[in-house]
């Protein structure tokens, strides 16, 4: 209905804990909508929650609030995302390794001798 009726921030009223609700929302570059409807509700409340006093609307009831939907359609839908700075690139990944060498071969065998000849008689 547009105001603040239960949990108030601990030293802080009902409203005062909406708007600064709000207005950590808004440091994150967030465009904040505060629509409120019926009599006892504050335009000036409204604002000061909202990104911009045309962004805060006071209806006498809900009906009346459905004739603004079409303008926040095309401010959400049309409205310019504030621009973020790229991620860091991902840390490169070392080259895979490659597998270990072989041990290398020993030196061949010397062939076995030659049998000796028989001896002679």
């Amino acid at each position: 209905d547009g105001e603040q009726t239960v949990d108030n921030a601990t030293g802080k009223t009902l409203n005062q804990t909406a708007i600064d609700a709000a207005a950590l929302v808004k440091g994150d570059n967030v465009t904040v909508f505060a629509w409120g409807f019926g009599t006892n509700i504050s335009i000036t409340t409204l604002q000061q929650i909202a990104s911009g006093s045309s962004n805060a609307i006071l209806g006498q009831n809900i009906s009346e609030l459905t004739s603004y939907l079409g303008f926040l359609g095309d401010a959400v839908c049309n409205g310019s995302l504030p621009l973020q700075a790229a991620p860091p690139p991902s840390p490169s990944l070392p080259p895979p390794s490659q597998p270990p060498s072989p041990p290398p071969m020993p030196p061949p065998s010397p062939p076995p001798p030659s049998p000796s000849p028989p001896p002679m008689p």
